[in-house]
Order: C-alpha cells, then structure tokens, then sequence
C-alpha cells in the first residue's frame, strides 16, 4: 500500500485514465473510421489508422505508463542500491537513510509520472479533437502543453536535487 505523501499523485493519475477512457468510449461512435494519428509540427495529419486502434493504443500507452511509474516507485525498496541512481547516493543510501530517501523517490517519480500522463492523455486529447473537428491538431495548444511539461520538468529536476542535497549542517 502506498504512503499518504505517494496516494495523491497516484489517485490523480488513477483518475485521469478513466476520464480518459469515459471520454475515448464516448467520442468513439463520432469518430470516422479512419482518424488521424500523427501530425506534424504544424498540425497536418501524416498518419492514419482505424478509430478502434487509436482508441486502444491510447488506451494502452496511458495504462502502461502508468502501471510502469506505479511499479517502478513501488518496488524501489527491492532494487539494490548499485543500480539506483540518486544524487548523494552514498549520503542517502545508507542502511539508516536508505528507506525514507527511496520513499522520497518514489514520491518523486509519481509525481512525473503524473504529469507525463497529463502530457501524453492532453496529446490523445488534441488528437481525439483535431479528429471529431475534420481539422488539424491544434498546434498552438500542443506546443503550450509541451512547453508546460518542460517547465514541470525543470522544476521537478531542481525539486529533487534540493531534496536529495546533503544537509548543510553536515557539509
């Protein structure tokens, strides 16, 4: 069971992909039998496939991103510390630190978990719009999105080395 600091991140993630899926399953009927499914950097459609593959596949890469963050941040107790990669590792891997810090970790990497799906169910979305309009995707939008998830992950960066910093009064 995750801790409380790990359930939001993880109980909004939960709620986006059903969202999602409510909204993949209600859009569905409307769509035409073959939607676009790739676009340019400008919005132009350059790749087709059936509306029933679309709606998998995003579906699929939601879940499994998803289900790949919840399990990575929740089985980091069990990987050793060799192969764990954190800054400071040698401060915050020790025996006494090494729980708490992989905690936070897995705190961490549910919240970019989070907002990767934000960014990959908003891209499905402009897709899924783009496609119930006939018109193309809303670039604009898309590049904003993106932008934001650059911003997000700047941050998060900045976040988690000051959190993984030795503390100044052992420095």
């Amino acid at each position: 069971m995750p801790s409380k600091s790990r359930a939001v991140p993880l109980a909004l993630s939960l709620s986006v992909l059903i969202v999602f899926a409510i909204r993949l399953l209600w859009a569905l009927p409307l769509l035409p039998e073959t939607v676009a499914s790739h676009f340019d950097g400008a919005g132009r459609p350059n790749g087709h496939q059936s509306k029933t593959a679309f709606a998998v596949l995003c579906m699929a890469f939601s879940s499994g991103l998803f289900a790949v963050f919840a399990l990575l941040s929740s089985s980091l107790h069990h990987i050793p510390s060799s192969l764990l990669n954190l800054p400071n590792r040698e401060y915050w891997l020790t025996p006494e630190r090494r729980r708490a810090a992989l905690e936070r970790m897995g705190v961490y990497l549910d919240w970019f978990a989070f907002a990767t799906l934000l960014v990959l169910v908003g891209a499905s979305e402009l897709a899924l719009e783009a496609n119930l309009a006939r018109a193309p995707l809303d670039d604009s939008a898309f590049w904003t999105l993106l932008g934001c998830y650059i911003a997000f992950t700047v941050v998060w960066t900045v976040l988690l080395l000051g959190a993984f910093a030795i503390p100044k009064k052992l420095t």
